[in-house]
């Protein structure tokens, strides 16, 4: 959670755990929010699961495009660099949905960029 969510959280709960005014369940509510929050991101990892996507994304369009722009496509060593990249990413989400952290550097060869 940003350092901003987590000021404006505590903020939002003083505002309200001043407020006479209100029942003490918003005042709860309130102040179990940034844990909440904090929960939520840990548990769903909103950013390790988008950094996989992009990442994932950005290598299959690297392949393919440097296979388009060849004369004579060679579609066994397209599939082969294709197979790869999914065995690595799915190890990679694997990870993701364990909680084990990010998304990290694979070790799988990189489409090489002048045959």
């Amino acid at each position: 959670m940003s350092f901003a969510t987590v000021v404006t959280s505590l903020i939002a709960t003083a505002l309200v755990a001043a407020n006479d005014v209100l029942p003490k369940v918003v005042t709860a509510v309130a102040a179990a929010l940034p844990a909440t929050c904090t929960a939520l991101q840990n548990f769903v990892q909103f950013k390790e699961r988008s950094s996989w996507y992009f990442e994932y994304a950005a290598r299959a369009r690297a392949i393919g495009m440097l296979h388009r722009a060849e004369q004579m496509p060679d579609l066994k060593e397209f599939a082969i660099q294709r197979a790869t990249l999914e065995v690595e990413m799915e190890r990679q989400w694997a990870a993701i949905i364990r909680g084990a952290a990010r998304p990290q550097q694979a070790n799988v060869p990189r489409p090489e960029q002048g045959k």
